[in-house]
């Protein structure tokens, strides 16, 4: 390791030797970094400056902790791609982890105060979606719950005898012409997702991205709250200058 410039921190000075070498492409994207031990041995410092190293490097987005594995180098995402400005799949944008299956599970409930406040008018009755998220090894990485108010079933050809057609419904109600998706972002502790939905999280900590679809007469028709383990989320806004 050359002398270190007077002035900067060692884990600062860690953080650009790692970043060259994966810039360099010593450590692909995708690949897995070495030990923390081989690491702070190559580079001759302490495991302590090192995991400052690390959380900088995760917290730029460069590199991502999969527990009991180790950290890797994160794919990068281009200015070409699209974040959060633009409509769009909201686990796709912010869920880091790759999305093989979706299970999905329907109920029929009675309105309540809650649901009257949220959609501003009444219904006897609302069709509740959860939907998992779930990897190539059938785990869980992140949680949905919707509601669809049943005036709105026949309206959108809905039928509960089709699942095939909520399910449709939700994955492109975000495409259809002239309706409008008001989003809002918060960190929020849940411990019953991982009871009741197997969702699991080193913190107990998720991002929670509240989603409201409205159609062209201004009506919420569907509501919908996901829940990405704070370890699985990144979001991405890109803004562009004129």
């Amino acid at each position: 390791m050359s002398g270190r410039k007077k002035g900067v921190p060692k884990y600062v000075e860690a953080y650009n030797q790692i970043l060259k070498l994966i810039s360099e492409g010593m450590y692909a994207e995708g690949s897995k970094l070495p030990t923390e031990n081989e690491l702070s041995e190559e580079l001759n410092i302490s495991r302590m400056t090192l995991r400052q190293s690390l959380a900088l490097l995760k917290e730029d987005g460069i590199i991502e902790t999969k527990q009991g594995s180790g950290n890797y180098v994160r794919k990068a995402v281009g200015r070409q791609n699209a974040g959060l400005e633009e409509i769009g799949n909201v686990i796709e944008k912010v869920c880091t982890e790759k999305i093989s299956d979706v299970e999905y599970q329907m109920t029929l409930a009675p309105s309540t105060e809650y649901t009257q406040k949220i959609f501003k008018r009444k219904t006897p009755v609302v069709v509740e979606i959860h939907r998992s998220f779930c990897d190539e090894n059938k785990n869980p990485v992140a949680h949905s719950f919707s509601m669809i108010l049943t005036d709105i079933l026949d309206e959108y050809a809905l039928d509960l005898n089709h699942p095939e057609t909520i399910e449709k419904f939700l994955e492109n109600s975000f495409k259809m012409q002239g309706h409008r998706v008001h989003l809002e972002m918060k960190i929020t502790q849940q411990k019953q997702l991982g009871k009741e939905h197997s969702l699991k999280s080193e913190t107990s900590y998720f991002l929670l991205v509240i989603e409201g679809i409205y159609d062209v007469k201004g009506r919420l028709i569907l509501h919908n709250k996901y829940y990405i383990p704070i370890e699985n989320a990144n979001i991405v806004i890109n803004w562009y200058i004129k």
